[in-house]
């Protein structure tokens, strides 16, 4: 994904790149608006804003956790199939539950990455759960509330979703099969 995407969250320090702006443009309106698990945020250069230092804290705590997500060595890294079927079938969507319920249970042993098809176009939405031993899980036709599931009993707990894994499969056995 190219660093200047549209559906990338911003990189760095979310609240230093405010400020900078709103100091460098003291005639122009910067707002942002942003809600995640129901909650909303708003800040406007120009209105007079209710924010205190503790909410901004929490936005840019938020902000650093998902940028988190994106770096490697972890135990899991969850693959979200990002092909045209799969954004067509509500991927975007369930990625986005996916990271919350993550975030909603502070569940830091995860990396996330997306890819191109995966290769069923009609089990999308699919995800692909790679573990740090080679043991790679593939979901499939997952929704909301199996995203959620998913991360509460593989992520959180280590035990694979039985009726929702379609594919199961071991680094060292898919190279040196018996």
């Amino acid at each position: 994904m190219r660093a200047s995407h549209v559906d990338r969250p911003p990189l760095g320090d979310l609240n230093a790149t405010i400020f900078a702006l709103c100091a460098a443009n003291p005639t122009v309106n910067i707002e942002l608006n942003c809600e995640s698990n129901g909650e909303k945020f708003h800040f406007s250069s120009q209105k007079g804003n209710t924010m205190n230092l503790n909410e901004l804290k929490k936005l840019k705590d938020k902000a650093q956790r998902q940028v988190s997500l994106r770096e490697g060595n972890k135990k899991y890294r969850v693959v979200f199939s990002m092909g045209t079927s799969g954004i067509a079938a509500g991927a975007r969507e369930i990625m986005t539950t996916m990271l919350d319920e993550i975030d909603k249970r502070g569940i830091d042993n995860v990396e996330v990455a997306v890819t191109g098809e995966i290769g069923l176009v009609d089990a999308e939405p699919m995800i692909r759960i790679e573990e740090r031993s080679g043991e790679k899980v593939t979901y499939a036709k997952v929704n909301a509330d199996a995203a959620r599931k998913i991360v509460t009993e593989h992520l959180q707990k280590g035990k694979v979703v039985d009726g929702l894994a379609v594919g199961k499969v071991k680094e060292k056995e898919a190279e040196h099969p018996k």
